[in-house]
């Protein structure tokens, strides 16, 4: 057994130097209030001679240890260190560290299931969907739409906006003698240098009629509306006024209305689409167009601005400029009298000719 050196102070036990090169043997027990203190600064290994701090014979089972390593040697080969072998948790931070006896069903830690699933609740990763992915594809059956209120069709391409069922754009007030003009609130301002074109279809039950109106405009920032128009087709003569007049919000959002705010009984039971609406110039880039349309029945301008009336030309598909064919004559049709000269065709002489009448003789 070596030999003290030259110092042995309280609290710590100090070596400064050995006679030899043996084992301080402690018979019964070390008790240190203080800190144990060595001088290696050698790292924790199954080859070194010199360790910061050995617990256990260098020839056999032994615990290595400095201020950052632990390790268990035996022979000089590392061996296995057991925490708690006999049961119960190895914490740190007084947090349970996990360890393989945690793993299987039941347990902390299952590794055949992720929160408790399984696999077969998952998709592989080879999986596909039946479904329209966003980037395209072809649809080869029947498309259904649940709700269109919430759903148009747009296409933009070539510097043309094409809607096709604009959001917004259906209406339908099932009482009769509605009263005043259909209005039609745009989703983009006067602003926004829009040339746009709508076709609308309105059914109307009491005179089991409908009409369809094509109607649009520049919408300017003036702001204003400029060069308008509105063209009428319908089924006959119509009950609505045809005069459209192109407005603006307090907002400077585009107001449309169909018809005469001030007439009385012009819609029963009346349906009302907005089927297409096309977008140019610098208005097909606005994405104000893909929000909701706003229709209604209007019995007053309210706030709204009128710009621009136009009254629409007709295209009645039961008349001719309005009128219907009991006004012409058939093609079949013959004439006895030529700018007030009556003509008389015939085997003999009319029995009271008129002066300056003619008669031509077919008997030879």
């Amino acid at each position: 057994m070596a030999s003290l050196g030259s110092t042995l102070t309280y609290g710590i036990l100090k070596v400064t130097g050995l006679l030899s090169a043996r084992d301080i043997e402690v018979i019964n027990s070390l008790s240190v209030s203080g800190t144990i203190k060595t001088t290696s600064s050698q790292g924790v290994g199954n080859t070194t001679t010199e360790h910061p701090l050995q617990i256990g014979p260098t020839n056999s089972a032994n615990i290595r240890l400095n201020g950052s390593d632990i390790k268990t040697i035996n022979n000089g080969s590392y061996s296995v260190l057991d925490l708690n072998y006999d049961g119960g948790d190895v914490r740190v931070n007084n947090k349970s560290v996990l360890t393989v006896g945690n793993e299987g069903s039941g347990n902390s830690l299952d590794v055949d299931t992720i929160d408790g699933e399984h696999a077969s609740a998952f998709a592989n990763a080879s999986h596909s969907h039946s479904y329209l992915p966003t980037s395209g594809g072809t649809v080869t059956g029947d498309l259904t739409v649940n709700d269109m209120s919430n759903m148009n069709i747009r296409n933009r391409v070539g510097g043309v906006r094409k809607l096709i069922n604009p959001k917004g754009g259906t209406y339908n007030n099932p009482v009769s003698n509605n009263n005043g003009a259909i209005r039609i609130k745009l989703p983009a301002k006067l602003s926004s240098y829009s040339m746009m074109r709508m076709v609308v279809d309105v059914y109307e039950y009491t005179t089991h009629t409908s009409f369809t109106v094509t109607l649009g405009g520049y919408l300017y920032a003036s702001p204003t509306w400029i060069n308008t128009f509105a063209y009428f087709k319908s089924t006959s003569s119509m009950k609505p006024n045809d005069t459209v007049r192109f407005a603006r919000d307090p907002s400077n959002y585009g107001v449309i209305y169909i018809g005469d705010v001030t007439n009385t009984g012009q819609y029963d039971y009346s349906v009302i689409s907005v089927r297409e609406l096309i977008i140019g110039y610098n208005g097909d880039d606005n994405a104000e167009w893909d929000n909701p349309l706003n229709i209604s029945y209007a019995t007053s301008y309210g706030s709204d601005s009128v710009k621009s009336t136009v009254s629409g030309k007709k295209l009645d598909v039961d008349t001719l400029d309005g009128e219907h064919a009991s006004a012409f004559a058939n093609a079949s049709h013959s004439h006895n009298e030529v700018n007030g000269y009556k003509i008389t065709v015939a085997s003999s002489a009319p029995s009271s000719p008129a002066t300056n009448d003619i008669w031509i003789d077919t008997s030879g």
